[in-house]
């Protein structure tokens, strides 16, 4: 995927302040104990959605798991327009889908951790991958910081091995908790759906080698935002290797 970046929204500055020892250059080490990392893509518009929906609120609650629910606007001409659907969320699933699934893209899909593709009801397939990936020796954690006082957010991230050096794709999101939504036509006419970890934003950073880097970006929040989540995705694989997060508190 192409790395786009809204140039009225994110605007980069030099950022000077002390290095913590942690991420200092060569201190790039991979967690012991690594989240697993979920992006559902669905739709209001897809009547095979709400379990899935259900299944990430559900997968959510567990603190080894950081979820996000894309919402994608391909199936708004089916009498509902989604209204949170994105299409910097249709894009990021196209390149999944080029990656892992021969061009075909489909919902509910629940990718886990940037390389394996599932469809997003199906528990047991994606249990058993969640217990696979819960000993994953190669994911760094990354440090975010958001500043309300100047709309900036801080992201630094670490030198890693020589092994695992690359062209990283930066996508950040911008994270509601939870979005309650009652859908009036279409496919699921009648229904009330929570929506859980729901992208009210999804932006791409430059592309980054995996050597230590240090960035202030001006970044105004989208209302309702809880949480930014920061995910580096290595070269044509998309595996997600590095990652951040940082709840917004005012």
């Amino acid at each position: 995927m192409v790395g786009f970046i809204r140039s009225f929204f994110l605007t980069f500055s030099v950022l000077s302040f002390l290095i913590s020892p942690a991420f200092a250059q060569g201190n790039g080490k991979p967690l012991e104990n690594p989240p697993v990392i979920l992006e559902l893509f669905t739709s209001q518009n897809c009547s095979s959605c709400p379990p899935a929906d259900r299944y990430l609120t559900e997968l959510s609650q567990r603190n080894d798991i950081i979820a996000i629910s894309c919402h994608v606007g391909y199936w708004n001409h089916l009498g509902w327009v989604d209204k949170l659907s994105l299409p910097e969320c249709a894009r990021r699933q196209r390149g999944y889908g080029r990656r892992l699934e021969r061009g075909r893209v489909f919902t509910p899909q629940m990718i886990i951790n940037g390389n394996k593709s599932f469809v997003g009801h199906h528990k047991a397939d994606i249990g058993l991958e969640i217990r696979k990936q819960e000993r994953n020796e190669d994911l760094y954690r990354a440090d975010l910081s958001y500043q309300p006082q100047n709309h900036t957010v801080t992201y630094r991230l670490p030198e890693l091995p020589a092994g695992r050096q690359g062209v990283y794709e930066l996508a950040l999101y911008a994270i509601k908790d939870k979005v309650r939504e009652d859908i009036e036509s279409g496919e699921n006419r009648g229904k009330t759906v929570l929506y859980t970890q729901v992208a009210l934003a999804l932006d791409y950073l430059p592309n980054w080698n995996g050597k230590f880097l240090s960035k202030t970006i001006t970044y105004p929040l989208p209302p309702g935002t809880d949480r930014l989540v920061m995910l580096g995705g290595l070269g044509d694989s998309g595996r997600i290797m590095v990652f951040a997060t940082e709840d917004i508190v005012f």
